[in-house]
């Protein structure tokens, strides 16, 4: 093995090899006119992932405006749980894939999600974030109560680590959901955070390694230290 290989080797390693130094932003969504745009697809997608569009689940009427704003919030319901069953919700999401360009997935873990809502004077006065894996295991993101007052509000960085982690062929939903409204006109929208997008989802997409990075680094640091000694013994002497 000659010394040429031996950096291709090691070159290869820092290239091949996916090195996770921190959680990357995996899902956003930007915020835009709700009645040119019913349904927002991802501008973000991580690695391996399958990105889902952010939509109403069909009980709102998109109000003008130049974001995903929407009105019709039945006054009637009084709970998370009355305003998804009259689909007063929004949803969004993904799907864990089998592999990205970074090989093929093993799992993934989530971090943090930063998002921000809007209220209208008569809108909903409480809202509510669920996250769904599979249908199923359910957890409660935040929840909210505006006290009638027509503003907007950050929700950033909130804690998402204890869902997962995700394995293959997992499916996240997130369900939003308002309820309390004051009148059927009131509105409720997302709007963009200082970062341009209006939804974020922060985590880490883990793939599977081969070969094990350690073991090849090993080996070419070894053979580069043993070339190196070779070719010191193979100078000639200076008379």
């Amino acid at each position: 093995m000659n010394y040429k290989i031996c950096c291709l080797i090691l070159l290869s390693a820092t290239l091949l090899y996916p090195v996770n130094l921190g959680a990357d932003l995996i899902l956003s969504y930007v915020s835009s006119a709700s009645t040119a745009n019913p349904t927002a697809t991802a501008n973000t997608t991580g690695d391996g992932l399958i990105s889902a569009a952010l939509q109403q689940s069909g009980g709102l009427t998109a109000n003008t405006g130049g974001s995903f704003n929407w009105r019709g919030w039945d006054t009637a319901n009084t709970s998370f749980s009355e305003a998804v069953a009259a689909n007063d919700s929004w949803t969004f999401g993904f799907t864990v894939g089998a592999s990205g360009t970074g090989g093929d997935v093993s799992s993934v873990d989530l971090t943090t999600l930063s998002m921000r809502v809007d209220r209208s004077g008569s809108g909903p006065d409480d809202i509510e974030l669920r996250a769904y894996v599979n249908g199923g295991s359910e957890t409660s993101i935040f929840t909210h109560d505006y006290g009638d007052s027509g503003s907007g509000r950050n929700f950033s960085n909130l804690d998402i680590s204890s869902i997962g982690p995700l394995s293959v062929g997992d499916t996240l939903e997130f369900v939003f959901a308002g309820f309390n409204s004051e009148s059927s006109g009131g509105t409720m929208d997302l709007e963009n955070l200082s970062s341009g997008n209006g939804i974020e989802v922060n985590g880490v997409v883990n793939f599977s390694s081969v070969p094990e990075p350690t073991s090849l680094l090993m080996f070419g640091a070894t053979a580069l230290i043993g070339l190196q000694r070779r070719r010191k013994l193979r100078v000639p002497n200076s008379v």
